[in-house]
């Protein structure tokens, strides 16, 4: 019995996300609201950088480059659209559940890809573009890249953060990202580039974009 709460207690940490789903939880969050991308990351890294002590996190974006710089105004009334300094692109989506999105991920690159401690050279990289209608957020890490043996559409299958203990990523968390990205019109995907410097990437998709208030 002692041995077995001992490996509980040395292992709670990683066996969380698999009991959350076990037992179902269902997380309640805040109402959606407009996501300027760039603010929302750069605020949240400076919320929790202090943290990430085995990787730097990097912002492929000039800072301010989502603001407009000058009054937008209609063709032809004239009327304002988009004052100067306001956010160009956003989406809808809740803040909480963003953030917990963003600690899945980051928990599972600490957790199984930031796993050399030889290394110090650990990197997390944020990016985001406009896909037709959809706003894209892209965050990749230099870290080990996921086993040639496993099949990334099935990180995000229920039940696969069971398996708590394999070499590499193996799914912690995956699957809450994608019933919280699906739950706000939203999709995951996970791409694995092994041969690339950075080979694991998480692709988010958020439907819900200021394009589309406007139309």
């Amino acid at each position: 019995v002692r041995e077995a709460f001992d490996f509980i207690s040395k292992n709670l940490e990683d066996m969380m996300p698999a009991l959350e789903h076990i037992a179902a939880v269902d997380y309640s969050f805040n109402k959606p609201e407009w996501i300027d991308p760039e603010i929302f990351i750069e605020d949240y890294i400076k919320r929790n950088e202090n943290g990430w002590l085995n990787f730097k996190p990097i912002m492929m974006w000039e800072k301010g480059h989502n603001q407009a710089t000058e009054d937008i105004r209609e063709p032809f009334s004239g009327e304002i659209v988009l004052s100067k300094g306001n956010s160009i692109y956003q989406f809808l989506f809740p803040k909480d559940a963003l953030e917990r999105v963003f600690k899945n991920i980051i928990s599972n690159a600490q957790a199984h890809g930031f796993d050399k401690k030889t290394r110090d050279d650990y990197q997390l990289r944020f990016s985001w573009h406009m896909e037709g209608l959809a706003l894209i957020v892209e965050i990749d890490n230099n870290g080990s890249p996921i086993p040639n043996d496993r099949d990334t559409a099935s990180l995000l299958e229920y039940g696969v953060s069971t398996a708590l203990h394999q070499d590499g990523h193996n799914g912690i968390g995956c699957n809450e990202i994608d019933d919280i990205m699906q739950r706000y019109d939203g999709n995951v995907e996970i791409v694995s580039s092994p041969e690339n410097e950075f080979p694991v990437k998480y692709i988010l998709k958020f439907n819900r974009s200021n394009i589309i208030e406007s139309i």
